[in-house]
């Protein structure tokens, strides 16, 4: 598995809380069967400040420390970057990072708030596309507005945005609700790619297995494999 979303950068958000337990979780990560991970920190405004600049030592750091453990994860750094205005002025400042690209179009992987979609979200994704910015939303499946109505993804559909579900949330890491909606989005067609979000150890450890075989079982083994390695392989070159 590619695995394009998760916290294992230490120290730099409520992921990984030091070397030594993100170590652990690219243990953990590689005994899943995970064998690449884009790591990808919150990018909030007031609340978790990253910079493409500061995360780069901290990413050296952990790459240096993995290949001295002899864990063969092999990883790049990028960002979760929360839905907002700030993105008028920080894409241009050259301040937000990218996982990937498609046809030479940059990837962002942007999150959404968990209690609702909000307003505006639909212009902000079509300036984000005119502005050569290819977008994918973390975890839909988890919006408490689209869990009461799923069809609310649509309007965010428009513009060719992807969709990026959490694995865990089919092997109900999340509970039922979350469950039932991520299965309503794979089955409508609104699942681009699977990834851990892995957080911590005792929060969201890197687990795959369980939800990649209830995928399987839902759509197939092929549609599976597309939505956890092919298409983030398409995405993420640069680990290749």
């Amino acid at each position: 598995m590619i695995d394009l979303h998760c916290h294992l950068l230490p120290g730099v958000d409520d992921g990984a809380r030091n070397l030594e337990e993100a170590v652990a979780m690219a243990r953990m990560a590689i005994e899943e069967g995970i064998t690449h991970a884009v790591l990808t920190p919150h990018f909030h405004q007031g609340i978790y400040d990253n910079q493409v600049s500061t995360l780069k030592p901290v990413f050296e750091t952990f790459k240096e420390q993995l290949a001295e453990s002899q864990i063969p994860l092999e990883i790049a750094v990028a960002g979760e970057v929360r839905i907002s205005t700030d993105l008028l002025h920080l894409l241009p400042a050259g301040n937000v990072p990218f996982i990937g690209s498609i046809d030479d179009t940059p990837v962002m992987l942007l999150e959404l708030p968990y209690s609702h979609i909000p307003p505006g979200t639909d212009n902000l994704l079509n300036w984000l596309h005119k502005n050569n910015v290819k977008t994918m939303i973390a975890h839909p499946e988890r919006n408490r507005e689209i869990i009461s109505n799923p069809s609310a993804i649509k309007q965010l559909k428009l513009g060719g945005t992807m969709f990026q579900l959490t694995v865990g949330s089919f092997s109900e890491m999340f509970g039922e609700k979350v469950r039932d909606t991520a299965e309503t989005l794979l089955l409508d067609g609104y699942a681009d790619i699977v990834a851990t979000d892995a957080h911590r150890i005792d929060k969201r450890p890197p687990t795959v297995k369980a939800g990649l075989d209830a995928i399987s079982a839902l759509v197939g083994p092929d549609i599976m494999k597309r939505l956890s390695f092919d298409t983030p392989k398409a995405i993420s070159q640069v680990l290749f």
